[in-house]
């Protein structure tokens, strides 16, 4: 909380302002914003009397993002020690109580742009030169600076405190216990993390004042371990010097960026995320702030309270100064209301500060895109955990092709352990629209998910065990999660899909026998059969299938009846062609038969068959599909229990496509070797 206001009179306060400045039937609006900018006026003009009146309001602007104040010279002095937040905090609150009124949402994001007497806002103080006196290396990734806000202070005569007490807990403190968290998913997503503050409870005591090292501020903090007087006395206060500390520190050691944490007061709820943008890095900061405050929202409302307020990413010129005078992407979270009771259990909560300590790290993680978070379309997202419980922060994070491991008795390396660890794979995948088989494999336990709906559930220990589920999925983009834990012994995962591309699309073939139609060869029933005519002289003969437009076919099976072809070929095609490619196979029995092609652009799929099998004088079989697989390597084939595999062979062979005549005759093409 950057500065306690009383509660109660703010809300009185703003509950009489806004029952003032409600909207009056039958007003004529003269701009778009006229109105709002109107009750803004009011409202600010208010709080800055309740504030002692010492500072005006000059002049308000609101242009859709960004509302500009103009104040007095008074606040001049204000700026020049540090203290600008004491008028805009009290501000923001109440503008944002004011956009709530106005039904404009209170997700709405904003900048704020502080004048004084017509000039921008410009605190005296100067951030120092990138790593003044700590030019260090960067180990294992990003440098990160954890400032955990305020702790005790010494004002010239006596130790202070900085916040005072809310329901058993003090903001100084419970800052601390966030930074800790969010210190170790840092460092376990290969960051290294400095902070402003002790994050060891253990430390031991800070000699001048007394109390434990990790409840002292910045200044005392950063005086005790080393740092030249630039750091920690560069001010014009002791207060002061304790917030410029903070950024000071982080340009010291040369910050790839700053996190400040802090919680609010004033009566509101929520969180908000600040950054500065008259900082050269206004850019990036923004970017880093809008992507914590949508993580902290998204996982909240998900786990804790779906009502969690959200007050968007907020921008100042120079109000925090530990966020102005930072060399890098800074910002500074306001988690939740100290003085809101609601938010003040949450803040208690241990659950509540691992899920937003989560949300920061990601958040965070993904900014840098640390160890290819953001992974492409058709990949996923893998993360590993040094557990069987997919808890905590992962050992390590990388973007996969496929789900397709087979550790054996090891593991996947990279600090995880052999045995009892997990991973989370996350992706995006494209799919037209059908029905689709999702194939899973696993030693130990799987889970699979389409789009926030389970379709595979068996997390239990097992051996490799293989699990099937068939849905119908809606052309586009969709989310596929699969979780996984390893207990003990072999480990392995996978998952991949298929759909079948022939199934009852248009058939035809040579010669039928009486009822058994070529529609009965891919009508998914493995009940019906197709046959060609019976006949003791019977010689060649053709069955296919158009499957409309042109797509990929990585696979063909067939269920071959007694009467199967013991020489035949996999043919495809399309609209235009006069030779079909085709891959020629001998085979000895009936039963199914697995036939991966490689990755081939067709519109049509047919068998050739040459040689009938041993006392048979037909041609037969139960059903014939063309599939795509997805999730997995180009002409790999997961799905070995339903079918053998027969392997392409050496060469393509080639043959004239099968055409129909006039009067629907087949006629039967020519074989070129």
């Amino acid at each position: 909380m950057r500065q306690q206001i009383h509660a109660l009179l703010l809300l009185s306060l703003l509950a009489g302002m806004l029952t003032l400045i409600s909207p009056q039937p039958g007003h004529a609006q003269s701009g778009p914003f006229e109105d709002l900018e109107r009750q803004l006026r009011v409202v600010v003009t208010e709080v800055l009397s309740e504030l002692g009146g010492e500072v005006r309001l000059l002049a308000l602007d609101f242009d859709g993002t960004t509302l500009t104040i103009d104040l007095s010279s008074a606040a001049r002095s204000l700026a020049d020690a540090g203290r600008f937040y004491e008028v805009m905090e009290p501000i923001n609150i109440a503008v944002n109580r004011v956009f709530e009124h106005a039904q404009l949402g209170e997700e709405r994001s904003l900048d704020y742009r502080f004048l004084i007497a017509g000039e921008p806002l410009s605190p005296t103080e100067k951030p120092l030169p990138v790593g003044d006196g700590a030019n260090l290396a960067l180990i294992n990734g990003q440098r990160i600076v954890i400032n955990p806000g305020h702790g005790w202070y010494y004002d010239g005569s006596t130790w202070r405190l900085q916040r005072g007490s809310w329901w058993g807990i003090v903001e100084d403190f419970i800052n601390l216990e966030l930074g800790m968290q969010l210190r170790d998913r840092l460092v376990n997503v290969g960051a290294e993390v400095r902070a402003t503050r002790e994050l060891n409870q253990a430390a031991g005591t800070h000699p001048s004042s007394g109390k434990p090292l990790w409840e002292v501020g910045a200044a005392a903090y950063t005086k005790h371990i080393g740092a030249p007087a630039s750091v920690y006395a560069g001010s014009t206060s002791g207060i002061n010097n304790d917030i410029m500390a903070r950024p000071y520190f982080a340009n010291w050691v040369g910050a790839a960026a700053t996190i400040s944490i802090h919680n609010n007061g004033g009566g509101g709820c929520g969180t908000e995320t600040w950054y500065d943008t008259s900082n050269a890095y206004a850019n990036q900061s923004r970017d880093l702030a809008t992507r914590i405050q949508n993580k902290i929202i998204e996982r909240v409302r998900a786990q804790w309270n779906a009502n969690w307020c959200n007050r968007g990413v907020k921008g100042s010129n120079g109000g925090y100064g530990e966020i102005r005078a930072v060399n890098g992407p800074a910002v500074l979270i306001e988690l939740a209301f100290m003085d809101t009771q609601s938010d003040n259990q949450a803040l208690q909560n241990a659950t509540f500060r691992s899920i937003v300590t989560q949300a920061i790290s990601d958040a965070i993680t993904e900014y840098f895109g640390g160890s290819n978070i953001t992974c492409p379309v058709g990949t996923y997202r893998a993360e590993y955990f040094n557990n069987a419980t997919l808890s905590g922060s992962p050992t390590f994070i990388s973007c996969e092709s496929s789900i397709n491991t087979n550790w054996g008795e090891g593991g996947p390396g990279r600090g995880l352990n052999n045995d009892n660890f997990s991973v989370r794979w996350r992706g995006t995948h494209t799919f037209e629209g059908s029905t689709y088989a999702f194939v899973a494999t696993a030693d130990d336990g799987i889970r699979v998910s389409i789009d926030g709906v389970r379709i595979i559930d068996a997390w239990a220990d097992q051996p490799a065990t293989q699990y099937r589920a068939t849905r119908g999925v809606k052309a586009g983009n969709h989310e596929i999660l699969v979780e996984y834990y390893e207990r003990l012994g072999g480990a392995s995962a996978q998952l991949f899909w298929n759909v079948n591309l022939a199934l009852k699309s248009p058939a035809y073939s040579y010669t039928v026998d009486r009822d058994w139609v070529a529609s009965n060869g891919n009508d998914g029933n493995t009940s019906s059969r197709w046959s060609s005519r019976v006949s003791s002289t019977l010689g060649q003969e053709w069955w296919w299938t158009r499957i409309g437009n042109r797509q990929d076919i990585t696979e063909v099976r067939v269920t071959w009846e007694a009467a199967y072809a013991a020489n035949h070929c996999i043919a495809w095609w399309s609209d235009g062609d006069t030779m079909a490619q085709m891959y020629c196979y001998n085979i000895t029995d009936s039963g199914r038969y697995v036939y991966p092609i490689g990755t081939r652009s067709a519109q049509y799929v047919g068998i050739l068959m040459r040689k009938r099998a041993p006392l048979m004088n037909n041609y037969s079989f139960w059903e014939v599909g063309a599939y795509r697989w997805g999730g997995v390597l180009q002409g790999a084939n997961p799905d070995e229990a339903n079918g053998v595999i027969l392997q392409p062979p050496a060469r393509v062979e080639y043959a004239f496509v099968p055409t129909l005549g006039p009067t629907h005759t087949i006629y039967l093409p020519v074989v070129i070797r």
